[in-house]
């Protein structure tokens, strides 16, 4: 770290020159000691200054209430009061009378009440008899009203007196403190006139401070926590006001004469320090930031501005151009000067730090290659969902009216649906393909879709639910086909089909990577059941009769058992009754009944028909090179390493060819993983050369080894260390992403050759050490550097936010060369220094 020396004086000792000396003194020079300090960032408020004016937070005018004679004046001028404490005494004689004469009127008026209520008692009597006139009554009744009127207005003008005695005493109505009296003592106040004024009081506490702000500096403001940000005062004598304040005002406009915001802050004031009317220095915080921090006596000034002295790593002391800002304390901030390469100053000092990062980078890189899927493009294809069914004897067109129209109903409506696609042969078997929208989770679609086709099953013929509907996802990524050849054509196709679905299928299924196995025209064993159509036809039989005694004798049932509960008594032996169930072999088949009475008597299956056991379907037949076969394609699973699990199942076909019956063989004619070890070892070999002719090309113009190995050490570090970018955001390696780090070699090295090239200017032009100059550089081109970054990711960033399928092949593209320049900026600002200070 940089050390700011806090003083630098030279004493200079000079002896005079008299005539006739023939010899002169040399000036003895001595270094008076200084100290130093070590640089580094702190946090440090963001403050704005300026000077204010106390005000108190409540003043109120005292004024006399009623007319009198002041007596006394109970306090001191300049005295703190609380609010309820007397103040003032004015004469009490005058309003005592007053009081009294108003209680004698209240019970003259009463006694008239009394008086005028015993008149109508009286005359209501003699009304009620006629002995008098009801106009005489109704005036008792008035007069007794009127007497009640002035009772109450006797009662007020009681109250009302009581009221001005108790303004005879003047009380304070808030806590705070007296002004000069405006009254002497003995003087006549009158309220509604000048005498009425007493004296003033301030409330301090809490107290008020109003103050200015530019309008830029408000605007700075209002970017920070605004909320309530903190006021803290210097008082006149400089020294802090120990309670700091919050800006409790704003104002709402710009004063256009000044073009300053008027605000006030509320400090408590529980010792009256501050008075109103005071000028104070406030600092309003709005909050903290990191930033370098200097002694103020170790910033110095000459024509060129404030500077400071700074000790290098061979303790030689240069002068350092700064611009500071605020002051904190005893210390100045920073601004510039000391600022840029103070963060990697902390690399360039400690070196194997920056090479332990780098390392770390790079095995992180490792690691993640090896778990990284391997493919030749990006998986680009939308998620699809197959559904499957057969449908025996059914027509293309019954498929789509009775099984696929019911099901496409549903299907509208699934979440993310894109579109879907079905197709029906006539060999009774239906297939729809529901596309997804990219990016949608397949293993959820399939559950979507299945909730979906579970609700068509009830609308579906017998036979077809009978059979069952496959709702599977689909993958498109053919791994690669493994055929079984019978290579002197001693197993047929159906012997071949039969052996695959169940000795090899199982066992290729299992193996990790592996998403499905589809044997590609498979025959499976089934009873084919030829019957002839002039025999039944001679006999009134039909196919459905057929079909229900196959169906009817040909099935699992439970016989039941002999002695079972309830039983006869003596019955001690159980017996379970085991009868044939599902026919095996084409004699059992042909003993079936079709019918058991008739001209001829029991009609039996083989009456009528050739049975034999055949495939389910001779619809494809398969050849390679001219030799009965049976292919098996392998699909992979998205994210699984293409080349491993290639080679998994080329291992597991090397296991198995030991146990093959004689006359079986088998081969791989189809592999797409031999592309993409052809693409990736081109694309190795790209990188190589473009890594060599990167090498020459920086070895040709820097002109030295060192400088042309600094620079090449990012290279390994930023590719090496793309993997792991890969890793974390689920991409694999392929032909895009490898031709991305083949671009990013050329890129790479610029940010270190920035740095290098800088250090080098000022090795050789200024004459400065390597590890001075790598700090210097670092201060000049850290800036650079980093914009060189961000302008790099903004070119290739937003090709990561493409949609549809552009979007989808082109984002590992951008991502994987953003990820290298960023790691390659990042080791230009950390390890490029390093090197170049200890290289």
């Amino acid at each position: 770290m940089n050390r700011i020396a806090l003083t630098l004086l030279v004493l200079f000792a000079a002896s005079g020159c008299t005539r006739g000396d023939a010899q002169q003194k040399a000036a003895a020079l001595t270094a008076v000691p200084v100290s130093a300090v070590q640089l580094a960032p702190k946090a440090v408020p963001i403050v704005f200054e300026t000077v204010a004016r106390t005000e108190g937070s409540k003043e109120v005018q005292i004024r006399a209430r009623v007319a009198g004679i002041l007596e006394r004046q109970l306090y001191s001028e300049g005295d703190a009061v609380k609010a309820g404490a007397q103040l003032f005494l004015i004469d009490r004689a005058p309003l005592e009378i007053d009081l009294q004469q108003a209680r004698a009127s209240l019970a003259q008026e009463r006694a008239r009440q009394e008086q005028a209520k015993q008149d109508l008692d009286r005359l209501k009597g003699l009304a009620d008899r006629r002995a008098i006139s009801q106009r005489e009554a109704d005036q008792a009744a008035t007069g007794l009203k009127a007497a009640v009127a002035a009772v109450q207005l006797a009662e007020a003008r009681v109250r009302q007196s009581e009221l001005n005695l108790s303004y005879a005493s003047v009380s304070a109505p808030i806590g705070g403190i007296t002004g000069r009296a405006q009254q002497s003592i003995g003087t006549l106040v009158t309220p509604g006139t000048d005498t009425s004024l007493l004296t003033t009081l301030t409330q301090t506490d809490p107290i008020w401070v109003r103050f200015a702000l530019s309008e830029a500096e408000y605007a700075r403001l209002r970017g920070f926590d605004f909320k309530n940000p903190e006021v803290k005062v210097e008082l006149p004598d400089g020294s802090r006001y120990p309670e700091p304040g919050r800006l409790n005002f704003s104002s709402s406009s710009v004063d256009p004469s000044l073009g300053t915001v008027q605000m006030r802050a509320v400090l408590p004031n529980p010792r009256l320090q501050l008075l109103p009317g005071q000028y104070v220095r406030v600092q309003v915080v709005a909050g903290t930031q990191q930033a370098l921090v200097v002694p103020q006596s170790a910033v110095m000034q000459n024509e060129g501005g404030r500077f400071v002295w700074v000790v290098g790593a061979e303790g030689k002391a240069a002068q350092r151009q700064i611009t500071v800002g605020s002051w904190v304390g005893d210390d100045w901030v920073v601004l510039e000067g000391l600022k840029a390469g103070d963060t990697v100053r902390f690399f360039i000092h400690r070196p194997v730090f920056a090479g332990v990062i780098a390392i770390v980078i790079v095995l992180a890189g490792l690691v993640a290659a090896k778990l990284l899927a391997v493919a030749q493009y990006p998986e680009i294809a939308p998620p699809t969902v197959l559904i499957t069914t057969t449908y025996p004897g059914a027509s293309a067109e019954t498929l789509a009216k009775t099984v696929a129209a019911p099901i496409e109903e549903q299907l509208s409506g699934v979440e993310r649906l894109s579109y879907f696609n079905s197709s029906s042969s006539s060999n009774g078997s239906l297939s729809i393909t529901v596309t997804f929208e990219p990016g949608t989770n397949v293993d959820q679609a399939v559950f979507n879709v299945n909730n979906r086709v579970q609700i068509a099953l009830p609308r579906l013929p017998d036979d077809v639910r009978r059979n069952g509907v496959i709702v599977q996802k689909r993958s498109f990524d053919i791994l690669l086909v493994v055929a079984l050849v019978s290579p002197n054509n001693q197993r047929d196709t159906l012997f071949l089909s039969n052996f695959a679905t169940l000795n090899v299928v199982d066992e290729l299924k299992r193996l990790p990577g592996l998403a499905d196995v589809t044997v590609f025209g498979a025959r499976d064993y089934s009873m084919r059941v030829w019957v002839q159509p002039d025999k039944m036809a001679r006999l009134g039989l039909t196919t459905a009769d057929v079909a229900n005694a196959l169906r009817n004798q040909n099935a699992q049932y439970a016989a039941g058992k002999i002695g079972a509960e309830p039983a006869p008594p003596g019955q001690n032996i159980v017996y379970t009754v085991t009868a044939t169930g599902r026919l095996v072999d084409p004699e059992q088949f042909g003993d079936i009944v079709v019918r058991a009475s008739g001209p001829s008597g029991v009609l039996r299956l083989k009456d009528i028909a050739r049975i034999e056991l055949g495939a389910l379907n001779y619809d494809t037949y398969n050849t390679l090179d001219g030799k009965a076969t049976i292919g098996m394609a392998t699909f992979l699973q998205p994210g699984a390493n293409a080349l491993e699990v290639a080679q998994l199942v080329r291992n597991r076909m090397a296991e198995l060819k030991t146990a093959l019956p004689e006359g079986v063989d088998y081969t791989i004619p189809f592999d797409t993983t031999r592309f993409v070890d052809a693409s990736i070892k081109e694309v190795t070999i790209t990188i190589f050369e473009a890594a060599l002719l990167v090498l020459g090309v920086v070895f040709l113009f820097l002109q030295t080894w060192r400088a042309t190995l600094i620079p090449m050490i990012a290279v390994p570090v930023s590719l090496i260390g793309a993997f792991a970018g890969l890793w974390l955001a689920g991409f694999s390696i392929n032909t895009l992403t490898l031709f991305a780090l083949v671009l990013a070699i050329g890129i790479v090295v610029d940010d270190a050759i920035v740095v290098l090239e800088n250090v080098e200017r000022l090795m050789r032009e200024d004459d400065m050490p390597p590890f001075e100059a790598a700090l210097e550089a670092m201060r000049e081109v850290s800036g650079a550097v980093i914009a060189i970054v961000l302008v790099l990711c903004a070119v290739f960033v937003p090709v990561a936010f493409l949609g549809g399928i552009a979007g989808q092949l082109y984002r590992q593209f951008a991502v994987t060369l953003t990820i290298a320049v960023l790691i390659s900026g990042f080791m230009a600002l950390t390890l490029t220094p390093a090197l170049c200070a200890i290289l």
